[in-house]
This record gives C-alpha cells, structure tokens and sequence, in this order.
C-alpha cells in the first residue's frame, strides 16, 4: 500500500511541472505575439507619416450658357421670347429658358463635385448707358457629382 502511495505521489509530482511548463510557454508565446504586434504598429505608423504623393492631374473645361426670355402677350413684341444678350422690359417677362451645356476633360480618372451658380444680374441703364440700378440675383444653385473616366459632360435645360 505504500508503495502505491509513492508512485502516486511520483505521477503528482511529475504532472506539476509539465502544467507549470506549459503555463510558462503560453505566457511566453503571448509575450512574444504581444511584442510583435506593438512593432507592427509602431511600423505602420511611422510608414503612415513617411507616405506623401504628389500626383499632377490636367483638365480642361469648357461652359456654354444659352438663353431665351419669353414674353407676355404684349403689343410691343411680335415674337414669343428674346434671344441671348437683348435689352427686356422686367414687366413683360413670363419665363426664362437656360440651356446650360458644360464639357470637363481630365487626365485621370476622378470622382468631382461640381457646384454652378446661375446668378441673374438686373441693370437699369440710361439711355446714355450710365447704369442707374444694378443688382444681381441667384436664381438657382447645381450641384452635379460626376465620375470621370476621360471627359465629363452635363447638360441642363431650365427654366426659371
């Protein structure tokens, strides 16, 4: 019976170590993982702040405006609008036609906000030609987000 006793005492003794070792070669192989990780980050990191690129992308654009002003029925006026560029009488407009065509060409491909403005400008004149009033007014804001691959082209025909 004692003899049982040691060997089971032997086969405990002999257990302890092989867990305490296996303890030991987790926490090291967790120190080593541990360790490895801080470097990788610590690299990509510094690699982040060394990162610069300076990229030259060429473009042309190009914008055409076109517009009529349309009349009221008036007794001045034979014709149911005015073209581009006349002299209108602010009480006889009934509507304005804007056809907008605007042609981008770029060298890379590119995603591009673009944001157009269509301002009116009023100008009273004399008939010297001096202005008397002048004032201008923002009849509408276009936002168009284009993805580019060699040439971008958006056209519009609106009425105000």
């Amino acid at each position: 019976m004692d003899s049982k006793l040691k060997n089971n005492n032997a086969t405990k003794a002999t257990k302890k170590p092989r867990n305490h070792l296996r303890f030991k070669f987790r926490l090291l192989i967790n120190i080593f993982l541990l360790a490895v990780s801080i470097l990788l980050f610590i690299y990509s990191i510094v690699m982040s702040f060394s990162i610069t690129k300076n990229e030259v992308i060429t473009y042309t654009e190009k914008s055409d405006i076109d517009y009529k002003v349309y009349l009221k029925q008036n007794e001045f006026y034979e014709t149911p609008y005015l073209k581009k560029g006349m002299v209108y009488i602010a009480n006889l407009i009934d509507k304005i036609q804007i056809n907008y065509n605007y042609n981008f060409v770029v060298s890379k491909n590119s995603e591009i906000d673009v944001t157009n403005k269509i301002v009116a400008k009023l100008i009273i004149a004399s008939q010297s030609n001096s202005n008397i009033f002048l004032s201008t007014h923002q009849l509408m804001e276009i936002w168009i987000f284009m993805l580019i691959s060699s040439q971008g082209y958006a056209a519009m025909n609106i009425c105000v």
